[in-house]
C-alpha cells in the first residue's frame, strides 16, 4: 500500500514547482481535460451517456470519445449501461473522492443521527443513496442486540426488494422512474420478493403515502427492514436511512413504532441537509 512506503524525490526535483506563475494554456493536455468533462457528464446523467450524446457534447469526434471511454473503462471509472450502448460512472469516484472529502458530505453530517438510530433501537443503522439502477450503503453501525444484521459500507443493493432501495426508487420523477424498471429484471431474491412491475408501482405508490417502505424478508429470509426517505434543501430525496434487523424483532404489531423512530430520525437528518418542508 502507498501508505506503508515513503517515496524521496532526488535532491535536483525538491523545490516547489510554481504553477500559477506560468501561461496555463502551455500546460493544458486537451484529451485530459476532455476526459475530465466527460466524467463531469456522466456525472449528471444517472442513465448514463453514448458516443454519439458524449461527442455533441464535447464537440470532439467519436473517435477522441472512444478512446476517452475505453480508457475510463479499462481503469475502472466507467462501466457499460444495460442497453442502448450507454457508459455510467462506478462508484471508484466515489472512493476516491471519499479519501479526500469536502468539509461537508452526507456521512459526516448524518453519521450522529444514524448513531442515535442504532442505540435507540439496538438494531443496525444504514445510510445509502441511488447509484444509476442500483443503491449503495455508504455508512452503516451495528445495534447492540446478541443477533444482529452487519452491513457493509460500500455494498451494492437492488432498488426492488430491499427497503432502503424502493424508498430511493417511488420518490424518482415518473419518467426516470419508468426508465429504471424498463431496464432492470424483477430477481427473485426469496419467496417473499414482489415479482410484476405492476405490484411493485402499487407498493410505491403507498410508500410516497405513508412515508417509508418495509422490506418483509423480500431480499434474505428471516431478514426485515425499514426505510425511509432524506430530503435536502431544495426538497429532493438525496439518500435514505434504514433500520435492519431479524424477522423475530420486526413482527407487524411492532411496526408502527419502528416506523415513527425511523421517520423521525429521517426527517432530523433531512433538517440538517436544509430541508424546509413546504406548506
Amino acid at each position: 500500500m502507498l501508505n506503508d512506503v515513503q517515496y524521496h524525490r532526488p535532491h535536483c526535483y525538491q523545490r516547489k514547482a510554481n504553477l500559477s506563475a506560468r501561461p496555463k494554456s502551455r500546460y493544458r493536455i486537451p484529451m485530459l481535460e476532455r476526459s475530465l468533462r466527460a466524467i463531469e457528464l456522466l456525472a449528471r446523467a444517472p442513465d448514463g451517456l453514448s458516443i454519439a450524446e458524449l461527442s455533441r457534447q464535447l464537440s470532439a469526434p467519436k473517435s477522441s470519445v472512444f478512446n476517452i471511454l475505453a480508457t475510463l473503462e479499462q481503469t475502472g471509472y466507467i462501466r457499460p449501461s444495460n442497453g442502448a450502448g450507454r457508459h455510467v460512472l462506478t462508484m471508484k469516484l466515489y472512493r476516491v473522492g471519499s479519501a479526500t472529502l469536502a468539509r461537508f458530505s452526507l456521512k459526516q453530517v448524518l453519521h450522529p443521527l444514524l448513531s442515535e438510530l442504532a442505540a435507540h433501537s439496538g438494531e443496525s443503522a444504514n445510510l445509502g443513496i441511488l447509484d444509476g439502477a442500483e443503491a449503495i450503503y455508504i455508512d452503516s453501525i451495528e445495534g447492540s442486540e446478541r443477533v444482529r444484521v452487519a452491513v457493509t459500507a460500500g455494498e451494492r443493493l437492488e432498488l426492488h426488494c430491499t427497503a432502503l432501495g424502493k424508498v430511493l426508487a417511488a420518490f424518482l420523477p415518473p419518467e426516470r422512474l419508468a426508465l429504471l424498471l424498463k431496464r432492470r429484471r424483477l430477481s427473485a431474491r426469496t419467496p417473499h420478493t414482489l415479482k410484476t412491475r405492476s405490484a411493485l408501482l402499487a407498493q410505491f405508490e403507498q410508500i410516497r403515502r405513508q412515508g417509508y417502505a418495509f422490506d418483509d424478508q423480500e431480499d434474505h429470509l428471516d431478514i426485515c427492514c425499514l426505510a425511509a426517505p432524506i430530503r435536502d434543501d431544495m426538497g429532493g430525496v438525496v439518500a435514505a436511512v434504514s433500520l435492519t434487523a431479524p424477522k423475530q424483532r420486526l413482527p407487524d404489531e411492532a411496526l408502527p413504532e419502528k416506523a415513527r423512530l425511523v421517520l423521525d430520525v429521517a426527517g432530523r437528518m433531512s433538517d440538517a441537509l436544509g430541508y424546509m418542508e413546504r406548506s
